[in-house]
């Protein structure tokens, strides 16, 4: 039988094979959402690993997704305070939280809220009538 050799890839390069950012991909792996391992003091998986976990989600996020946005290249001479080199600016992340309500679960909420008014708003007037008479 013949041993079958694990390729690891690193977790930039997974980012670089899905839409997700290199945080997030370690995010998953610690919080064993996606299967990865840890070689000393980094965070590694295979490619076939990020294949499954994007086909058990459909593609779809578990977590808050951080979206990368890249800075722009500083014009030369110019340097900030914390950065030597004066070459990129470290880029920076938002976080992008997607709905997880869809459009039939509002209008089931809606319905479900209306007719609980319209109950609510009939036995008040009902113990008002009570009350007056």
């Amino acid at each position: 039988m013949e041993d079958k050799e694990i390729k690891y890839i690193s977790l930039s390069k997974a980012a670089e094979m899905t839409e997700y950012s290199q945080e997030y991909i370690s995010l998953l792996c610690r919080t064993k959402k996606m299967k990865g391992v840890k070689l000393g003091r980094n965070w590694v998986t295979t490619a076939d690993w990020v294949r499954e976990y994007i086909d058990k989600t459909n593609g779809k996020s578990e977590f808050v997704i951080p979206v990368r946005i890249e800075s722009a290249k500083k014009e030369k001479g110019k340097r900030s305070a914390g950065n030597k080199a004066g070459s990129l600016e470290r880029p920076t992340f938002i976080a992008y939280k997607p709905n997880f309500l869809t459009f039939s679960e509002v209008t089931v909420f809606t319905i479900f809220f209306g007719i609980m008014l319209a109950a609510f708003v009939y036995f008040q007037e009902m113990l008002l009538l009570r009350v007056l008479t």
